[in-house]
């Protein structure tokens, strides 16, 4: 069974020295133990850069190497890495998790004059992602704007109980009803099931009319005053946020180091 173990450094000690460090901690508590890593605990952010330049202009392809570069016309990730370090001090000593890639699929780059970039860098208080989308920066002779990324959520609302789902789908749920949030009756039943409606004195057949609006509605996410499907529901955005947080996954905030090679690798490595 895997376990955790918490390992303290000062604060003044080197980077280096702790990735020096890694093999000799990790085979002093793991001797044996390939799937052992060593890792610190860091927040991270996630950038996006749009409508950068991928490709070499004509006169620069004609000095390449083939052997070099096989893609020819596109940016390797080296280059595109210096690329970015180049662009502004704060790339240039930033820590990557994730390096700079092209987050368009490889045969569509090949085909583009532009494409999109992703990066992750280490980020303890969220100050590097702050500045950074209030710049704009030049890539590859382009001004660009940097910006956080958003990891994409396909949200989904249960049409049974109303809840909202972002992965699987709704195994096993209990009904409710889409106004009130009444586990005693359904939507279509909700007129005519609503005390509060009966409270009004109304005649039955006029409350149970389809031109009858109740007008004492409760969210079953967020108990608001108003129905589920509302799209200005707060607990639709915080259910957004938490998923994509997910989406970062188990790794988020952990810069996994490899103890042979003594070189970075980002979350997620075994």
């Amino acid at each position: 069974m895997a376990k955790n173990v918490v390992i303290a450094f000062d604060y003044k000690s080197k980077q280096t020295d702790i990735k020096a460090a890694s093999g000799t901690i990790i085979s002093v508590l793991a001797p044996g133990c390939e799937g052992a890593t060593f890792s610190k605990n860091v927040a991270w952010s996630k950038v996006a850069i749009s409508s950068v330049p991928c490709q070499r202009t004509d006169a620069e392809v004609m000095d390449l190497d083939d052997a070099i570069n096989e893609q020819t016309g596109v940016f390797t990730a080296k280059e595109l890495e210096d690329e970015i370090r180049s662009a502004h001090p704060l790339l240039g000593a930033a820590t990557f998790t994730l390096p700079p890639s092209w987050a368009t699929k490889p045969e569509i780059v090949r085909q583009s004059d532009v494409a999109t970039v992703s990066f992750a860098l280490e980020d303890p208080d969220g100050s590097i992602i702050n500045a950074l989308t209030r710049l704009r920066i030049v890539l590859f002779g382009k001004l660009v704007s940097p910006r956080a990324w958003k990891e994409r959520v396909d949200l989904k609302q249960c049409q049974k109980c109303w809840g909202f789902v972002t992965g699987s789908p709704h195994a096993k749920c209990v009904a409710r009803c889409r106004i009130c949030s009444s586990q005693q009756h359904t939507s279509d039943m909700h007129n005519v099931s609503c005390p509060k409606c009966k409270d009004t004195g109304e005649l039955l057949d006029r409350i149970s009319s389809v031109d009858w609006v109740c007008i004492h509605p409760k969210c079953r996410n967020c108990t608001n005053d108003h129905e589920a499907d509302n799209e200005s529901c707060p607990a639709r955005d915080a259910t957004i946020a938490t998923a994509r947080a997910k989406l970062r996954g188990g790794h988020a905030g952990q810069t996994i180091l490899d103890p042979l090679s003594l070189r970075s690798r980002p979350p997620g490595g075994n």
